[in-house]
């Protein structure tokens, strides 16, 4: 535009740094999916011991996690905020990480599923819950539909809180 001239270079130092901040927001949000979605998996239950390394990977990201959200609670300026290059450094890595270990979750659950075929008929969020409960029987309950034709419930033996006395 023939009006912005006098301004060019304000102009486009402008559209440069919003450009950073959109691309700092754009992975910032891939960052939290994939930490939203490994939180609770690797902070709990017998995943995590059975993914030791992951489990000590992702404690660290969850702590500089947990760091840059307070900051960017502190900061309360978006624009600060995403210029901030100890943030901007840190979700790279952050990011790389949190897909290595989905991806080592993913393997853990194929490997589950090779085992048992029938976890084949459940999501991965279903039998991650599955394999996290697995041992309290009536927290799977709700889960025996979704693995097993024509079995809603169980009704488990009183003593023997793993016995099966009869199929619904």
């Amino acid at each position: 535009m023939k009006y912005v001239t006098p301004f060019k270079v304000e102009v486009t130092d402008r559209i440069n740094m919003l450009a950073d901040v959109s691309e700092t927001i754009e992975r910032w949000l891939k960052v939290q999916t994939l930490w939203t979605n490994l939180v609770s998996v690797f902070t709990s239950g017998d995943i995590a011991k059975n993914l030791p390394t992951e489990a000590k990977l992702f404690k660290a990201i969850d702590k500089i996690w947990l760091k840059n959200m307070e900051r960017a609670f502190e900061t309360k300026n978006v624009v600060s905020c995403c210029q901030n290059e100890l943030l901007k450094s840190s979700l790279g890595g952050m990011q790389m990480d949190l897909e290595k270990c989905q991806k080592q979750l993913d393997s853990y659950l194929e490997q589950k599923r090779g085992i048992f075929p029938r976890f084949y008929f459940c999501s991965s969020d279903d039998l991650l819950k599955i394999l996290s409960q697995g041992s309290d029987p009536n927290a799977v309950q709700g889960d025996f539909e979704k693995l097993f034709d024509a079995i809603n419930r169980v009704t488990f033996d009183e003593q023997d809180r793993k016995m099966i006395k009869s199929i619904h």
